[in-house]
């Protein structure tokens, strides 16, 4: 195990795959914690203080030396976290007509989205991420739409710096090996935590 400070281009890094495993639940998150992250990421903007976002559990696997994605990580903890910031950097760079510093941040080498969600968020997070301006969704049931309409229309690019977020948005990040039990630390981290539903 090995943990320490993150920043997002530390955890995606342009060579690093992340995968949403299938037993995660869906993507949840909602207005409370959609404007929130907005308060903090202009919290960081304007003061160019770091600031803690949070924790990231990633678990790395083995990858094919003919591969051409340098590693492939499972995310264990973090999920919501991630797709969220993930979504608010991709309205960002639309809005700020810098696109290109956010697409090097969420496509790997080989053309692909860095974050890989499970079946259930698969669709609307790629259709978001692979986005190149912006654009009226109808969000229907998808969680991931209601957020990239909820930051296309609340976001002010006037208000925020991509180059502070990326480099004073802070996550403390562990990384597991393939052999360490990522249930048994998922499990403790998250003993004294309101239950998931």
């Amino acid at each position: 195990m090995d943990a320490g400070k993150r920043t997002i281009s530390d955890i995606f890094n342009g060579n690093r795959k992340l995968v949403i495993p299938f037993f995660q639940r869906t993507y949840v998150w909602k207005e409370e914690q959609w404007t929130r992250l907005i308060e903090d990421m202009e919290y960081i903007s304007k003061t160019g203080k770091e600031y803690f976002l949070g924790s990231i559990i990633l678990k790395s696997h083995p990858t094919p030396s003919s591969s051409s994605i340098g590693d492939i990580r499972t995310v264990i903890d973090g999920q919501q976290r991630l797709t969220t910031m993930a979504i608010f950097m991709k309205v960002l760079g639309l809005k700020s007509n810098q696109s290109n510093v956010v697409s090097r941040l969420f496509t790997l080498d080989d053309g692909s989205i860095a974050m890989q969600h499970s079946q259930n968020d698969s669709e609307a997070f790629n259709r978001v991420m692979s986005l190149t301006e912006l654009e009226e969704i109808e969000p229907g049931h998808s969680n991931i739409l209601n957020a990239y309409k909820f930051f296309r229309d609340n976001v002010d690019e006037n208000k925020l710096s991509i180059q502070k977020i990326r480099n004073m948005a802070q996550f403390v990040g562990i990384d597991l090996l393939p052999n360490e039990d990522e249930q048994q630390i998922f499990d403790t981290i998250n003993s004294l935590g309101v239950k998931l539903t």
